[in-house]
């Protein structure tokens, strides 16, 4: 495994700002506290005053507890679904540089100062983690074939939008730095309250002309099942046969739309509206203006 770490000289040395990390939990008692753990003693050892918010996420087990005990503020959020949880946390947020990651010990906490060195200095105002160094990710942590090329896909598909604005490789990597004051201008337009709320920032953002960057960061194999990517798989192997993947296009959104062989789905008309019944799953995002379906 080949470590690449930030020189001292990189890490951010201006006026001491207030860093915020928020980690979105749902039923991560076995890893959570570990995490919080880490991020906290890497955060003491540079003397920023910071906070670490845990957002519980409707957890069954002792989430909560463990997570209080590693010395985090818990908050809940009822509603259901990871870009809720994101959301609650970022409107709750003190800090001027914000920190997103996960509570199942998959991201390295000294790779903070990787994506915030470039909101201090390079002017940036969102500094996204990407997963596509090879070296730098756990043999364990790899994502399988679907989930990586409909990442790849999708990163192109919004890079095409944004054209000569970006370069975006991983947009599904939860691990992220941003501005508070850059965060302003998009929160409340933002209302994607599932797993697909990590790519739909990037749009939010991208549709705001704020600057973006991509990081390498390391990647480890989680503690415990990995719920949203265990949610997804489970609901696509289940009801649909993979056949094709349709992309639809209208004056607010990019729709991607996974069909079976025997219903392709070729307009926003023919999109259904419940998957279970007519064999087709659908991924809704905001984007820049279009003007015809096809």
């Amino acid at each position: 495994m080949l470590d690449i770490p930030v020189p001292l000289d990189r890490k951010i040395t201006t006026s001491k700002a207030k860093i915020t990390v928020i980690i979105a939990a749902y039923n991560e008692e076995e890893a959570i506290g570990q995490v919080v753990t880490g991020f906290k003693q890497e955060l003491e050892r540079s003397s920023y005053p910071f906070e670490i918010l845990v957002v519980d996420n409707n957890s069954i087990d002792n989430t909560s507890n463990v997570a209080k005990t590693a010395g985090a503020t818990v908050i809940k959020e009822k509603l259901q679904g990871y870009g809720y949880a994101c959301m609650k946390g970022l409107t709750e947020a003190q800090g001027e540089y914000i920190i997103l990651t996960e509570g199942d010990k998959t991201f390295e906490p000294s790779d903070i100062w990787k994506l915030l060195v470039y909101l201090q200095e390079d002017d940036i105002d969102l500094a996204l983690g990407t997963r596509t160094t090879l070296e730098l990710v756990d043999e364990g942590a790899k994502m399988n074939w679907f989930l990586h090329w409909g990442n790849i896909f999708l990163a192109k598909m919004i890079q095409i939008q944004f054209w000569k604005r970006c370069r975006l490789t991983d947009v599904g990597c939860t691990f992220r730095a941003i501005k508070k004051s850059s965060l302003d201008k998009i929160l409340s337009k933002i209302n994607v309250g599932g797993s697909t709320f990590s790519p739909a920032m990037i749009i939010f953002c991208l549709k705001a002309g704020l600057k973006t960057v991509e990081v390498p960061v390391r990647y480890r194999k989680r503690l415990g099942e990995s719920k949203i990517t265990a949610l997804l798989m489970s609901k696509l192997s289940k009801r649909f046969d993979i056949g094709t993947l349709n992309t639809v296009s209208c004056n607010r959104s990019i729709v991607f739309c996974f069909t079976s062989p025997q219903q392709p789905c070729n307009s926003l008309s023919e999109i259904p509206t419940t998957p279970s019944r007519h064999g087709a799953a659908q991924i809704r995002l905001p984007c820049p203006s279009y003007t015809s379906a096809r």
